[in-house]
């Protein structure tokens, strides 16, 4: 690891925007998922049909809100990139790192960060199902569910650095509508479970994706 990665990887895990998009966003959408959206009628059913229901319901919390917290997280990881150009054109001029390095190291350091916020986004779901319920949720295959969300944070990721390198290099740094892309595609997939789209879900962004991480999760094949 060099000495640029490693700075630059303690930075975003400490940075406040990204403190920010990665655990205050997410846990109110996780907080309103469990606690708002989420409704089971008196009688409660059996524990059996009950663990059923969270297991599912969880399932498509680690589906759709993990896809909101990925792109809450894609945004924030390049909330930077504007404002550190300036400084990153110096350090590649005067010292040993350069532009190559830099753009590698830099996603590098990203998809570091986007995995560990995948991992946060799965506890706060169990944590907050369990708190509720008292019953512990835990995904059928749990590194299979990290890996596809955590690939679903990479793809929003690399989107995102994308459009911001290219309203750099256009001269056109503020566009706040396309900085929000990858957000703007997360909730357009959440949207899908108010909306029956039929078999046209699959042509929206991300959807397979997400019903692989249902699958992870349910162990369902």
């Amino acid at each position: 690891m060099t000495l640029y990665l490693y700075y630059k990887l303690k930075g975003l895990l400490t940075d406040r925007s990204g403190f920010f998009w990665g655990i205050v966003f997410t846990l109110f959408w996780v907080l309103m998922w469990v606690y708002v959206f989420t409704r089971v009628e008196e009688p409660l059913p059996s524990l059996d049909i009950l663990e059923e229901m969270l297991r599912i319901n969880a399932a498509l919390a680690f589906s759709y809100l993990g896809a909101l917290s990925m792109g809450s997280v894609a945004v924030g990881l390049t909330a930077g990139a504007i404002a550190s150009s300036g400084a990153v054109a110096f350090a590649t001029r005067f010292t040993k790192l350069t532009p190559a390095k830099y753009l590698v190291e830099d996603f590098l350091a990203g998809v570091a960060a986007v995995v560990a916020y995948a991992l946060v986004c799965v506890a706060m779901v169990v944590a907050a199902t369990y708190a509720r319920y008292g019953i512990l949720v835990l995904p059928e295959n749990p590194v299979l569910l990290v890996a596809y969300l955590a690939l679903c944070g990479i793809l929003l990721y690399w989107l995102s650095r994308t459009v911001t390198l290219s309203m750099l290099a256009l001269g056109k740094p503020r566009l706040p509508l396309l900085q929000m892309l990858p957000l703007f595609l997360a909730f357009l997939n959440y949207a899908t479970l108010w909306l029956d789209l039929g078999d046209k879900v699959y042509a929206l962004p991300l959807a397979p994706l997400l019903s692989l991480i249902v699958s992870a999760a349910c162990g369902i094949e």
